[in-house]
């Protein structure tokens, strides 16, 4: 019997798997662009990769078509609606001082204009908010006088800070960091 192409065969037996040809293929992996730890670790030792985590937190809106969280900030829940089109998280009066805000008639020095006119609001860092898993810190935020906001809002300082956040079909959707 005469075979057209041995050198074919032999070139094809030579690439069947086999233990020592696996394990020097797993030994020389790089991880590829995008890909976790522990996605590697899982394709390195040749299992299913974990599960990805939830990283989406959403949110319906409400009959009038506003999107309502109740986040922590520095420990204590707050109400708050989301609001892109506030530059910096603004917070009531009373809202600030639950979370620890000492406020003096001094404090509210920066003029800002809101959909009700012109009013002067104090400027304030947050240590941290927090929604389920998400937590972002050290977040830029403005008090504004006692009656001026009626709650407050998750502006921009914080909302630029995930990866994303999009809104489709009555549900905003926050994607974590």
């Amino acid at each position: 019997m005469v075979y057209r192409y041995p050198l074919l065969i032999m070139a094809l037996a030579s690439l069947a798997p086999s233990s020592r040809v696996a394990a020097m293929d797993a030994s020389t992996l790089t991880p590829r662009i995008g890909e976790t730890v522990q996605e590697f670790e899982a394709r390195r030792r040749g299992i299913k990769p974990p599960r990805p985590a939830d990283d989406v937190i959403t949110v319906t809106a409400d009959s009038k078509g506003h999107f309502y969280l109740v986040p922590s900030l520095n420990g204590e829940p707050v109400r708050m609606v989301v609001d892109t089109g506030a530059s910096v998280v603004a917070l009531t009066y009373e809202d600030a001082e639950r979370i620890g805000a000492q406020l003096s008639p001094q404090d509210f020095t920066i003029r800002m204009s809101t959909a009700n006119g012109t009013v002067e609001g104090a400027s304030f860092r947050i240590g941290e908010i927090r929604i389920k898993d998400l937590v972002v810190r050290d977040v830029e935020a403005v008090i504004l006088p006692r009656d001026r906001l009626g709650v407050s809002l998750l502006g921009m300082s914080f909302l630029r800070q995930l990866r994303g956040f999009d809104i489709s079909q009555g549900r905003l959707s926050l994607h974590t960091q």
